[in-house]
């Protein structure tokens, strides 16, 4: 999953880089907890403690920040559409929950994209292209059926 938040840019501007990185560690609870039902410690590091890559692939959920606003869960298994398609769900809910940073309340959205690698596939980039350009077919969309007086 390729996660893009909506609105992050606004809340740094009006709040600083402070409001905007209490925002996200925020942020990355929900999306571990209320998407996934897990803890931090219920999440495996696909790094070193020297920020190199492991040489073994993960067994759990991985949970990363990939820039700036964006993260990217890793879900090791076989998972079924519907059930990333509910975890997605689950972490969107969680994110439209109203936050509160430096004494205001907050709100933002997000935007998902899914990719599944199939047997065979070993080139991650492949797989990130993948769910930014379904992510961009997400918003294309909803842009699309909103009311043209926004």
């Amino acid at each position: 999953m390729f996660i893009d938040l909506d609105g992050f840019k606004r809340v740094n501007d009006t709040h600083g880089h402070e409001g905007g990185d209490e925002l996200l560690r925020q942020v990355s609870s929900r999306i571990i907890e209320g998407g996934f039902n897990l803890t931090r410690d219920q999440i495996e590091n696909c790094t070193t403690a020297f920020g190199e890559l492991r040489q073994t692939c993960p067994e759990r959920l991985v949970f990363a920040r990939f820039a700036g606003d964006e993260f990217v869960v890793l879900m090791p298994g076989d998972h079924s559409v519907s059930s990333l398609a509910e975890h997605a769900n689950d972490i969107l809910k969680a994110i439209n929950r109203p936050f509160m940073v430096c004494g205001n309340e907050l709100r933002i959205g997000a935007s998902i994209g899914i990719a599944q690698v199939t047997t065979g596939s070993d080139d991650p980039r492949q797989l990130l292209r993948k769910t930014g350009v379904i992510r961009f077919k997400v918003i294309c969309l909803v842009i699309r059926c909103l009311p043209r007086h926004w």
